[in-house]
Order: structure tokens, then sequence, then C-alpha cells
């Protein structure tokens, strides 16, 4: 039959008399009272507030502007090009039928 573990044993580690646990086994030790832990969740609550912000903020300065752009070139059916090298006026009714299917269309 096991015995109960001494008054303040908390499995592996001992209360101390300022609330801070001491772990006992071998030569590792962790004191840190309730407080100090407080402080350190509350620390790192705060840092990852920050870093949400701060990606938050950097996405949206990356956010798409109403600019309007003009694009020159000449538009292809990516499938095609990438095949074969079709492009032009010759390509026309193929490269409207691959774009009316769904096939991706490109600038060249």
């Amino acid at each position: 039959m096991m015995s109960a573990p001494p008054e303040g044993h908390l499995g592996g580690m001992t209360k101390q008399s300022n609330g801070a646990a001491k772990f006992i086994e071998g030569r590792n030790q962790i004191t840190a009272t309730r407080k100090e832990i407080t402080t350190m969740k509350r620390t790192l609550i705060y840092l990852s507030i920050a870093l949400l912000m701060i990606g938050a903020a950097v996405a949206a300065s990356a956010a798409p502007t109403d600019k309007e752009v003009t694009l020159k070139g000449e538009v292809i059916d990516q499938p095609c090009y990438d095949k074969g090298g079709s492009k032009g006026a010759a390509h026309k009714a193929c490269a409207l039928s691959c774009a009316k299917r769904g096939n991706q269309l490109a600038i060249l």
C-alpha cells in the first residue's frame, strides 16, 4: 500500500514557503511564483496581440488599390500556347473555344 505524499509535496515538486514550486529531481529547478507566472502569461498575450496587429497592418497595406491599369499585349489561351506556341489571328477561334470551356487565359 502506498503512503500519501508528504504535505506540500506536488509529485516531483515541493512547495516552498514563498509560494514558489521547486523541482527536486535532477539538476533542473523551476522557481516561479504565481505572480511571476501570471506576469509571463500576460506578457505572452500582449506580444501575441501586437504581432497579430502588425500582421493585419501589413496585410492591409498590401491590399489592392482602385487604380486603373492598362496592359498591352496579346491575349492567348495558356494550354495551347504551352503545347505548341499557338497564338495570333490564326488561333483566334480555338482560343475563344478554349476560353468558353474555362481554360486559363494569359497576356503575352
